[in-house]
């Protein structure tokens, strides 16, 4: 009926033996997706299918700092927007905003005002680990000892082996983002068609199930000096959840580590900050983006910088030690000159430059738009994206506006300075 309706799915559910969750398979059919986290979905998805636009649920009645860390968990995860669920835990019967309105407005006004687009416009900077994503693996722990009840209770009450999977894969899960690593998941279908060949380390998580054309790519991959963490499960099964007579390197081998637990991958975190953090690494144009994310309010000391260390949150040029919480995270961006020139003329194009006067490669600069009374007009405002130094605007003025001189106010987003110019109203609005 509408060839070009974007394909969709709505509230997803973690990968188990028995709802057809495969992820891998199910996104390269989807143009949109709302998801939830849990599962390590948020790991998933952006990889999977990168580009695909994602708005994960939010909302069920969190509030405080709650609301404000899953908001920015959910953006280093790669969301473009959030799925609000519901609005009557966002408004008051007199239609104003509820504890939980209030902290996520405070979240995506923020996001809103051009923080947004600067990751929409980025690319996780990978550390080369992947986690492998077997479904087979996750069918093969399930029938090793999983019932079928008349209760029907859920999959990790069936099936110990099922549990223990997840525990596994969840604690690998927890330490390499305590670690500092950038990390993804990696489908068993794109391990068969070479993709270890961009990685350096494969994490094998109760893989009970591994085809024999995944196993001969991980012993590639092996032989060229990459590292693979397995634990006693791993190959006991082939794709089709058939025993092997005997499983998979059961020997000493070169490159594999054996460990039932998370082990420490000796990579140096993003700032060399250790601690318990959501963290992302992203590269943006010539520059680089990171994002600390805490649990709670806690005091983060930076090292010095080798070029010009900005504070996209606080403004300006980062301080070296900085407090950050669930509201208000580490977000930094590193660029080896400083921004120094911005220019709005009334035409609405805009130029960027750094102090020697030269292009600024990639930025965003956040537009406010208001009318001759002095009146923010959100629905004009808006962002724009600077390439080699150059951006442009422009207000789709109706035919009932207010007549006289506009007012535009440009923000660069990354720097913090700001330019304005008048804009009259066209005749051909009046």
């Amino acid at each position: 009926m509408d060839p070009g309706a974007r394909v969709s799915i709505s509230g997803t559910q973690d990968p188990s033996a028995h709802n057809g969750c495969n992820w891998y398979e199910i996104d390269q059919l989807l143009d949109y997706l709302q998801p939830y986290s849990s599962g390590g979905q948020d790991f998933m998805h952006p990889f999977f299918r990168p580009g695909m636009p994602l708005t994960g649920f939010t909302g069920y009645g969190t509030t405080g700092s709650e609301a404000h860390y899953e908001q920015w968990q959910r953006l280093f995860a790669g969301n473009t927007g959030a799925s609000i669920f519901w609005h009557y835990t966002l408004l008051n019967p007199d239609l104003t905003l509820t504890r939980q309105g209030e902290a996520l407005a405070s979240v995506y006004g923020r996001l809103e005002g051009g923080i947004g687009r600067l990751f929409l416009n980025s690319r996780v900077h990978e550390d080369g680990v992947a986690i492998h994503f077997s479904m087979a693996s996750i069918r093969g722990a399930w029938i090793t000892d999983g019932r079928i009840l008349s209760d029907q209770p859920d999959e990790y009450e069936s099936s110990k082996n099922f549990g223990e999977l997840e525990s596994r894969r969840d604690a690998w899960l927890e330490a390499l983002q305590r670690q500092g690593v950038q990390f993804r998941f990696l489908a068993s279908p794109e391990i068969e068609a070479g993709a270890l060949d961009r990685f350096r380390v494969l994490i094998l998580p109760y893989s009970i199930a591994i085809s024999d054309k995944e196993a001969a790519e991980i012993e590639r991959f092996l032989r060229r000096g990459g590292v693979v963490y397995a634990d006693d499960q791993a190959g006991r099964m082939d794709e089709r959840c058939r025993w092997r007579p005997k499983p998979l390197w059961s020997g000493d081998v070169s490159g594999l580590q054996r460990t039932n637990g998370p082990a420490d991958l000796r990579l140096t975190p993003p700032l060399g900050i250790r601690g318990s953090f959501v963290r992302t690494v992203r590269d943006f144009g010539q520059s680089r983006l990171i994002g600390l994310l805490p649990r709670s309010v806690t005091k983060v000391k930076l090292p010095p910088a080798t070029g010009l260390r900005y504070d996209l949150l606080r403004g300006g040029l980062a301080a070296d030690e900085i407090e950050a919480s669930p509201e208000k995270p580490v977000l930094l961006l590193e660029r080896s000159s400083g921004i120094a020139r911005l220019e709005v003329a009334p035409d609405l194009q805009i130029k960027l430059t750094d102090a020697r006067g030269r292009p600024v490669d990639r930025s965003v600069v956040h537009i406010d738009v208001f009318d001759p009374g002095g009146s923010l007009i959100r629905h004009y405002s808006g962002n724009a994206d600077v390439v080699d130094g150059l951006a442009r605007f422009s207000i789709p003025f109706a035919l009932n506006d207010m007549p006289g001189r506009w007012r535009v106010r440009a923000g660069d987003v990354i720097s913090g300075i700001q330019a304005e110019c008048e804009v009259p109203v066209p005749s051909s609005a009046r």
